[in-house]
């Protein structure tokens, strides 16, 4: 939604946001790294920027913005070997099984727990901000509910961005089709709290 309402959003995340810092050193983000195509896809390093650019411009009053954890609830993990597999103790897992009530194979937009309160899903993949290896990062498909890892430079995945508490709903142009800023009451979990955002 923020590229449909203003196509130069990339740019702006590319010129606030210029480098990545990650386990493989720097990466310079460059347009290729968003699918202007397909508005929302991008690679990992175009969502980690996007997810930091959110922070730069207070994003709904707020800049404590990242993309979710693939981490499990205690910090241990990641869930699972390489390769996808069911983790629902992750923030996403724990929301697409959980608050979800959904099972493997399952689609995240077959829940209306979570259509009833978050707008403009994707069932595919979202990027973590998680890595696995200096070329590696942690997903969720939520079209089947698998966490795995997948190459930085793919640009086919999502961002889901999260942050701590409530929110208000920003008012930027084009977003009222918004991915979710209302929230769903999910107990004392991390991602119960958070309110996610979309670049698509």
């Amino acid at each position: 939604t923020q590229y449909t309402a203003d196509n130069n959003v990339v740019n702006d995340i590319i010129a606030a946001v210029p480098t990545v810092t990650h386990l493989g050193g720097t990466h310079t983000v460059v347009s290729g790294d968003f699918n202007t195509t397909l508005p929302g896809q991008m690679t990992w390093f175009g969502a980690t920027a996007w997810s930091q650019w959110l922070n730069t411009i207070s994003y709904g009053g707020a800049n404590d913005w990242r993309l979710w954890s693939a981490l499990n609830s205690d910090g241990s993990g990641p869930c699972g070997p390489p390769g996808p597999v069911i983790c629902n103790d992750s923030e996403l897992g724990h929301l697409f099984y959980i608050e979800g009530g959904l099972s493997a194979g399952d689609a995240i937009n077959d829940s209306p727990v979570l259509t009833n309160v978050f707008t403009n899903m994707q069932n595919f993949a979202y990027w973590s901000d998680t890595e696995r290896a200096a070329s590696l990062a942690w997903d969720f498909s939520t079209g089947v509910g698998a966490q795995q890892d997948a190459p930085k430079v793919t640009v086919s995945d999502y961002a889901w961005a999260v942050r701590p508490g409530r929110i208000a709903a920003a008012p930027l142009p084009g977003t009222a089709v918004l991915m979710a800023l209302g929230l769903l009451a999910l107990g004392a979990r991390r991602l119960g709290r958070q309110a996610p955002v979309a670049l698509r």
